[in-house]
């Protein structure tokens, strides 16, 4: 059968097509980049297996200090309205030797809604320290040093999962060289149109370990809640934007120290809440992650931030082909998302 295609395309229902098309292209290429963008992310996935614990019954250790603190760290996690996730977090990791112990920064107000758990509730070796607030404020967790027994600390989020024996690589890398931050998620700062911002797209380099995993030094957390006009201004920054306390600290052990982050290339999970839905998924977070750091830069009188490119991994982990675009990626769907 011959068709004539002149005559077809001349129809109503052709040249409709063509219009909605031309009218809505944008919203159809946002859609097809939005596709790939979710595809690229399954792509890069290690799988759905996110538990490391074993099914066994463990004593907690008494809860006195180290007769070596250098071979030992402190595991630093805040909570709030996460009752379903926090135990699973902390019971992933208290089996590690080399955990000191862990304070659980409890900034759950409402103690009849959400009752303070106590160390026995836990099935762990590692001693299990709840720690009650007065407030609930993002920097709690950098306000500790009086309770922490080692120079290291691995400051995690109430939701993270990451394989033991990752932590005790890293714990070990960091070790290495105690000045700088190791953490498992990095990002890094850009500077256009006269301002810098905050961005994930580090295939060229990072100058940011985030706050959801990472070491660091006990000094530092003491360097963050001492009196000085420098510390106070990052402190009350951070109080009042109620964000961005692990900008804060990058900043201020970057700009000691003159060293850029380690970043940990391991998989590492979140695990899906009821309860807070984590700050990082408002409107306008990243923006408000880039004022942070001009405020810094104000602050410090220069930007404190360091570029790096050392990265740790294991032969396993070595990443896909797609690795390279996720960042610029999820710097432009965030954009759209904010227009």
């Amino acid at each position: 059968m011959n068709l004539n295609r002149n005559k077809f395309r001349s129809g109503s229902s052709y040249n409709s097509l063509k219009f909605l098309c031309k009218k809505y292209k944008i919203y159809i290429g946002i859609g097809v980049c939005f596709f790939v963008f979710i595809l690229m992310l399954f792509l890069i996935s290690d799988g759905p297996e996110i538990l490391f614990v074993e099914n066994k019954i463990y004593t907690m250790r008494e809860n006195i200090p180290p007769e070596n603190p250098d071979d030992y760290f402190t595991m630093v996690i805040t909570t709030y309205n996460r009752q379903d996730v926090f135990k699973t977090v902390i019971e992933n990791y208290c089996t590690i030797p080399e955990i000191d112990q862990i304070l659980l920064i409890w900034n759950n107000l409402d103690l009849d809604k959400f009752p303070i758990p106590k160390p026995e509730d836990f099935n762990c070796i590692v001693p299990v320290r709840p720690l009650k607030m007065s407030e609930n404020q993002v920097s709690n967790r950098l306000m500790q040093a009086p309770h922490i027994r080692t120079n290291a600390i691995f400051q995690v989020d109430d939701d993270i999962i990451i394989n033991p024996k990752d932590i005790r690589l890293a714990f070990n890398i960091w070790k290495g060289d105690q000045d700088r931050m190791v953490g498992f998620q990095a990002r890094t700062h850009l500077y256009s149109g006269g301002r810098y911002h905050y961005s994930f797209d580090v295939k060229d380099g990072f100058s940011i370990v985030v706050g959801a995993a990472h070491f660091i030094h006990k000094r530092f957390y003491e360097m963050f809640a001492s009196d000085s006009p420098l510390t106070n201004q990052v402190r009350n920054y951070v109080r009042t934007a109620s964000c961005c306390d692990d900008i804060a600290m990058n900043s201020l052990v970057s700009y000691t120290t003159k060293k850029g982050p380690i970043l940990m290339n391991v998989p590492h999970y979140g695990l899906n809440s009821k309860g807070f839905g984590g700050k990082s998924l408002q409107t306008g977070w990243t923006k408000k992650r880039g004022d942070s750091i001009n405020a810094y830069v104000e602050f410090f009188g220069e930007l404190p931030l360091v570029e790096s490119n050392v990265i740790v991994t294991r032969l396993e982990h070595q990443p896909g082909r797609w690795y390279n675009y996720q960042g610029f990626l999820q710097d432009w769907l965030y954009w759209i998302l904010n227009k």
